[in-house]
């Protein structure tokens, strides 16, 4: 069987209900491996609950090469950046 997608979810606000369901759903292909957030508060306490390390950036995410795919959940301003940060 082939391994699960390895995601970094980016903006816990609304991503926090993601990671509920990424956690909660364990026949997906894919699996929670980090979270982020601007808020430092949120996201120690988002990797806690989902038993996942907190980073302190979107950068982060993108330089490690254990995260294959990144879920970003983040309000609309500022959001195009963050996209072609990614792409």
């Amino acid at each position: 069987m082939k391994s699960p997608l390895r995601l970094g979810v980016v903006g816990l606000n609304f991503g926090r209900q993601v990671c509920q369901e990424l956690i909660s759903k364990k026949d997906l292909p894919v699996q929670l491996a980090k979270v982020c957030d601007l808020n430092p508060d949120l996201a120690a306490s988002c990797a806690k609950e989902f038993g996942v390390p907190a980073v302190p950036s979107l950068e982060s995410l993108l330089s490690d090469p254990e995260i294959e795919a990144i879920v970003l959940i983040s309000p609309p301003v500022g959001r195009a950046s963050l996209i072609r940060k990614i792409i």
